[in-house]
């Protein structure tokens, strides 16, 4: 399992990091580095064309990437 770069940052309920907690259940957990946004982007991006969805089990998270849009705006 991967987990973002903050995954080993420690809950103030459980005194617990979150990599500690899936560990405990017997997962291997990898924490990934932390990257410029614009990176990050690139990287998703590029996954995405590899990407399948079930169209029946995953329809509200394509509705909610269908939605995702952004104005263009020329001065920025």
């Amino acid at each position: 399992m991967f987990l973002p770069h903050d995954a080993d940052v420690r809950e103030s309920t459980s005194n617990m990091t979150r990599r500690e907690f899936l560990e405990e259940f017997g997962l291997y957990v990898e924490v990934l580095e932390k990257l410029p946004i614009s990176e990050g982007i690139h990287n998703a991006r590029l996954i995405l064309n590899q990407t399948w969805f079930d169209t029946e089990k995953c329809v509200d998270g394509i509705r909610c990437l269908d939605n995702y849009r952004r104005e263009w705006d020329d001065r920025r």
